[in-house]
């Protein structure tokens, strides 16, 4: 026969209603828990199960209430009731809390930049001001300088025909006429010398503007391309945080997080581990325990003792806990290597600081940045990191500029020498000149001598010596002009110079311009 004692079909169904309404009203407070071990264990000795789960119903009706007040506990136990939903919401104001700090912290870098941006672009445009200004009042006292040594020219091309016209009504043949003839030649060879003298310094005039221009479109040139430069520099930059960093700060992981806040580094101290060995427990108990007996009695049939064959309980429970303690190391572990790309220095020894020594010394800015990313693609290995300080091939290029300053200085020196063999050759012709008069009045004075249009000779020796005079005021104009144009000019190649050399607030750098300011 079965097992004894005969009961009704649905008896299992009544005892589990029955108990679920019994326990319910003591185990809904919280206040007390159910153990299933406990329970079975107590249940199978008030039964009187015995040890023989085959003989009757007692070792399966104490586990199906053991397993149905278990459910009851569990549903209203405050001491170990599931948390699972609170952590969710903790989780997520954690969350919120992170990103509404760390947009926090992204606006006021973002203000800090633009205005850090606002003031370069000020501090640029009064730059170029200064520049454009300085060029501009050497190039206008240059065309002025030209203009005295066109006065000049003109003042002493007059008195050469003076001299000529004089030279030509010299037409005796006595020896006080031949001697002021050939005075006046003398002063007509002269001038035509200095008239070549001045045309000298009249192309060395220009040519010095031409170069200062070519200075100047040159350090614009080379302005605007470091302008480029930056600007791409940090356009790339802004690439990658909008592409890589931004996603991962939207999940959560931002700069600030330490990622073993989320875990913990002994899980064995953790409620999860020890849910897990309370029920590793109950069912290794089971399964070695009333499983493996009544498997041993249908052996014979078929043998299911592999299905409890369980190593031992701390064993297992040891294990279980490793791999997960292993598994949140690799994923700490991963997710700081993630964390790391928020770093725009990824993969170099790069810091702040070190990046704005660079920038002070000259270096574009954002170019410290790329490194990490774009490192190995050609654009980056060919041309960007030329523009590296101290490595790269552009920043030498650029220095040329200041070589180029020799040059302009001796263009200088070559217009202050100009200038004194005109000095000198004004007072050659003066002096000539007075010889050729003295001369001429010997002439004059000379009874015997017949010479036809003394009148005009006169009339000619009162304007050459208004000439003369007027030459000398028009020379000493020339010098009081020149010698402006000259410190113009240095004064302009010294501003060109600073503006290439002057690092992160000219030509050598773009500073205080960052990403966030870029997207538009």
């Amino acid at each position: 026969p079965g097992k004894k004692p005969r009961v009704p079909f649905d008896a299992m169904d009544v005892a589990v209603e029955k108990i679920a309404s019994l326990v319910q009203p003591p185990l809904s407070t919280g206040e007390w828990k159910s153990e299933k071990k406990t329970f079975d264990g107590v249940c199978k000795q008030f039964l009187d199960a015995g040890d023989d789960e085959l003989a009757n119903y007692c070792g399966e009706v104490c586990f199906e209430l053991a397993d149905t007040v278990q459910g009851v506990s569990d549903k209203y136990s405050k001491s170990q009731g599931d948390t699972a939903k609170l952590e969710k919401v903790l989780a997520k104001k954690k969350r919120q809390l992170l990103d509404a700090m760390s947009r926090k912290e992204q606006c006021e870098r973002s203000k800090q930049n633009i205005d850090g941006f606002q003031k370069y672009l000020e501090s640029l445009d009064e730059e170029i001001i200064a520049r454009h200004t300085a060029v501009r009042k050497a190039e206008r006292d240059l065309d002025d300088a030209q203009w005295s040594l066109e006065e000049l020219e003109k003042a002493l091309a007059k008195q050469r025909g003076l001299v000529s016209d004089a030279e030509k009504l010299l037409t005796g043949s006595e020896e006080t006429v031949r001697e002021a003839r050939a005075e006046f030649q003398a002063v007509t060879e002269d001038a035509d010398k200095f008239i070549e003298q001045i045309g000298a310094a009249k192309n060395q005039l220009s040519e010095m503007r031409e170069k200062l221009a070519n200075m100047k479109n040159a350090v614009d040139t080379g302005l605007e391309i470091k302008k480029y430069v930056s600007t791409t520099a940090l356009k790339m930059g802004y690439y990658v945080d909008v592409a890589v960093r931004q996603p991962v700060r939207a999940i959560g992981l931002v700069e600030e997080t330490n990622v073993w806040d989320y875990f913990s580094e002994d899980v064995t101290t953790e409620q999860c581990s020890a849910t897990f060995k309370h029920q590793l427990s109950d069912f290794h108990q089971y399964c070695t325990g009333p499983a493996m007996e009544a498997f041993e009695k249908i052996k014979n049939f078929v043998d299911l003792t592999p299905l409890c064959k369980l190593d031992e309980e701390t064993k297992i429970s040891g294990e279980g806990d490793t791999g997960v303690q292993t598994r949140i190391g690799l994923l700490t572990q991963d997710l700081a290597g993630v964390q790391s790309w928020l770093d725009p220095f990824k993969g170099t020894s790069m810091t702040m600081e070190k990046e704005q020594e660079k920038i002070e010394l000259g270096e574009p800015e954002g170019l410290r940045q790329l490194m990490g990313v774009y490192g190995d693609i050609k654009f980056y290995q060919r041309y960007m990191k030329e523009w590296k300080m101290g490595r790269g091939l552009f920043h030498e290029l650029l220095k040329q500029l200041v070589e180029k300053t020799k040059v302009l200085e001796g263009d200088v020196l070559t217009e202050e020498a100009l200038l004194q063999k005109l000095k000198d050759a004004l007072e050659v012709i003066v002096k000539k000149q007075e010889g050729a008069k003295a001369k001429l009045n010997t002439a004059l004075a000379d009874e015997e001598a017949a010479i036809e249009g003394k009148e005009e000779l006169e009339k000619i020796m009162a304007s050459l010596e208004t000439d003369v005079a007027n030459a000398r005021s028009l020379f000493t104009d020339l010098e009081a002009v020149l010698a402006k144009a000259i410190q113009m000019f240095q004064r302009a190649k010294a501003t060109l110079v600073s503006e290439h050399a002057a690092g992160k607030d000219g030509i050598l750098a773009m500073s205080e311009m960052h990403m966030s300011v870029l997207d538009n």
